[in-house]
């Protein structure tokens, strides 16, 4: 019984993660068409904007990276 529940389990969490991976490929190609910006930079830019005002230390802690990636992709957007 218990195999079963696992299968099942199993199986949502990869139907989730095909669900997951299609929807990041439409905001990746949104941003590359749309904005002209990476991948990186749509992340720095929602983050930003669901946050407001915040510190890098801060932003590169909600996106899981480190504070020099964090950075330098920061230092591209205003670049660009």
């Amino acid at each position: 019984m218990l195999a079963g529940c696992m299968r099942l389990d199993v199986n949502a969490f990869r139907a989730g993660l095909r669900r997951l991976a299609a929807h990041m490929l439409r905001v990746e190609e949104t941003c590359l068409v749309c904005c002209g910006v990476s991948m990186a930079g749509c992340h720095i830019i929602m983050e930003a904007g669901k946050a407001g005002q915040l510190t890098l230390s801060s932003l590169a802690a909600g996106l899981g990276l480190d504070l020099s990636s964090v950075s330098r992709g920061v230092d591209g957007l205003v670049r660009d």
